[in-house]
């Protein structure tokens, strides 16, 4: 799978983050914590973008560790190595790292790409 929004999407729905309209401020949003039917933390869908930006990738990152899965990139000098849990034999060789680290996310989901 490329990178970009189907990606994107793939990997917010897996974290299960649901997509929602902001009441406020009618913009989609993926809603990170509810509380009585009000969202308390979201993030834009344009601001989640974890198959292109650093920055999201690191959400990522974070929010697989804490649903259990250990995520590391290793700088090769032909790309990054993606390596989850302890499945050395499963790992990514990528050249672009944000890509890697979705893909390999999702795999270690157990959802195809």
């Amino acid at each position: 799978m490329q990178a970009g929004r189907e990606l994107d999407v793939k990997v917010a729905e897996a974290l299960g983050w649901i997509r929602k309209e902001h009441p406020v401020h009618k913009v989609d949003v993926w809603v990170l914590r509810e509380h009585d039917g009000q969202i308390m933390d979201y993030l834009r869908n344009d601001e989640f973008q974890p198959s292109t930006s650093w920055e999201s990738m690191g959400v990522l990152v974070a929010n697989a560790r804490d649903q259990g899965i250990q995520i590391d990139i290793l700088p090769r000098h032909n790309g990054y190595v993606v390596i989850w849990g302890k499945r050395w034999a499963d790992n990514l060789v990528c050249l672009d790292a944000p890509h890697g680290v979705c893909l390999g996310f999702l795999k270690a989901k157990g959802i195809p790409v």
